[in-house]
């Protein structure tokens, strides 16, 4: 045989030789249900570390809101302890006082403009209207 025809016979026999050697090894496929139960365990765990996470936070929520409603509590205890030993809170009401009681009556009474207070309100009965003598 000639050289070139030897050439091409080696190539050929090596390639065949490579193909079959290739063939016989098994590829490394995983179980696509072995990889989905991964999945889920994994995805699983996950979901319980962020519930067990908004648990703490949750409790932590729930123990600040009762320490300031303590706090509260207590404030409000000493303003009532307080109020039983004689300091009474005075209470001032949004409307003036316009009986006819001698001093009753504010000196001046400023009325904004849509005032539901009478025009005659906070002077004596006898005082004059305006522009009157």
């Amino acid at each position: 045989m000639k050289a070139p025809v030897k050439i091409i016979l080696n190539i050929l026999f090596f390639l065949t030789v490579v193909c079959a050697v290739q063939a016989q090894g098994i590829p490394a496929i995983q179980d696509t249900a072995a990889i989905r139960q991964q999945r889920s365990d994994a995805e699983n765990k996950a979901k319980v570390e962020a519930e067990a996470k908004t648990k703490v936070e949750n409790k932590a929520k729930v123990e600040a809101k009762d320490q300031n409603r303590a706090k509260k509590m207590t404030k409000n205890q000493t303003q009532a302890r307080a109020s039983e030993n004689g300091q009474v809170k005075k209470v001032t009401s949004a409307r003036p006082d316009m009986s006819k009681a001698k001093g009753a009556r504010p000196g001046s009474i400023v009325r904004p403009a849509g005032s539901r207070l009478p025009k005659g309100v906070g002077r004596p009965g006898g005082a004059p209207g305006r522009g009157r003598r």
